[in-house]
């Protein structure tokens, strides 16, 4: 209902950035309940990996398939970039509760990995639509010109794509965390 409510209806006129904190609000009460849960959790992963894999490949390769078509449909960018579907969803909680049992494995260097990268997470969170702007910017619409749209068709420039914003984000919050007082501004000391 809420995600009718706020993203497909077009009357309301909530500003953007309060509509997508109370969009965003399910997921930050889903981690507030995870914790207090967290042993289920393990135990769920650990019976159920092998359901929980299908749901992250299958809700990945629909969500690629959906914005594809949306895009190329309307030529809009925001079909690429909105993260209010439903195969989003899926998949951000899947990977989600797989994430959050990796960090409480006993395996010392998993653990220590994953608890580093959350570190950057809500500033990730944020600059990651920045540097998908700048990349389609800079790249993505120089190579969608020269093959008259066709990279957009090409699997291998959507994992690139997601991988090179992926690594620049991750690498941007790391270096600006280094810098005196910016740490604690991002979460992360």
């Amino acid at each position: 209902l809420i995600f009718f409510f706020f993203f497909y209806s077009t009357g309301i006129g909530i500003p953007t950035p309060l509509r997508i904190s109370l969009l965003n609000l399910y997921i930050f009460t889903t981690g507030m309940i995870a914790t207090h849960i967290s042993e289920q959790i393990k135990t769920f992963v650990k019976n159920n990996y092998k359901l929980l894999a299908g749901l992250i490949i299958g809700s990945f390769i629909a969500m690629y398939f959906e914005s594809r078509f949306n895009y190329l449909n309307g030529n809009n960018i925001n079909y690429i970039t909105s993260q209010w579907r439903w195969s989003t969803t899926v998949y951000t909680l899947s990977i989600a509760t797989l994430v959050f049992a990796f960090s409480n494995l006993k395996s010392e260097k998993i653990k220590k990995i994953v608890l580093e990268l959350s570190k950057f997470s809500l500033f990730v969170l944020f600059i990651h639509l920045f540097v998908i702007a700048s990349f389609w910017k800079v790249i993505g619409s120089y190579l969608f010109s020269k093959t008259a749209g066709h990279i957009s068709e090409n699997i291998l420039f959507d994992l690139f794509a997601t991988l090179f914003v992926l690594f620049v984000s991750f690498l941007l919050a790391y270096i600006l965390s280094l810098i005196p007082k910016v740490g604690w501004i991002m979460g992360i000391e």
